[in-house]
C-alpha cells in the first residue's frame, strides 16, 4: 500500500478501522458475518477488505446501502460512517503533508 511497500492493501483496508470504531456494535458484528461465511479462507486481503467495508457501508448507511466509498469522503452525510479524523489515517496523513513545500507560491 502507498507509501508503504511493506503493507499489503488499498484504501478499502485502510478504512476498516475508522468504521469499525465508529459503530463498535456494527463493526463486531460485521466481524461475526465474515466469519460465518469463512472469509478468512480466502487468503485475499483485498477482497477481505472491500468486503468488510461493503457490509459495514450497506448496514450503516440509511439512505443508500450502495453508498459509494467517494461519496463518504465527498459528502457531508456521510461523513460519520468513515471518520478521516481516526488514528488509523495518520501515518498517510503525515507522509501526504511532506509534499507540502514551504515557501513556494501557489
Amino acid at each position: 500500500m502507498i507509501p508503504w511497500a511493506s503493507l499489503n492493501g488499498h484504501l478499502e483496508r485502510l478504512c476498516v478501522p475508522s468504521a469499525r470504531d465508529a459503530d463498535k456494535t456494527i463493526g463486531k458484528d460485521v466481524d461475526t458475518f465474515m466469519a460465518l461465511i469463512g472469509a478468512e479462507k480466502w487468503n485475499n486481503d483485498s477482497r477481505f477488505g472491500k468486503a468488510w467495508l461493503r457490509t459495514n457501508l450497506a448496514v450503516r448507511c440509511v439512505v443508500d446501502p450502495f453508498v459509494a466509498l467517494g461519496k463518504v469522503f465527498d459528502e457531508d452525510k456521510h461523513h460519520q460512517l468513515i471518520p478521516v479524523n481516526h488514528s488509523s489515517f495518520k501515518d498517510i496523513a503525515d507522509f501526504l503533508i511532506t509534499f507540502n513545500v514551504q515557501g513556494t507560491k501557489a
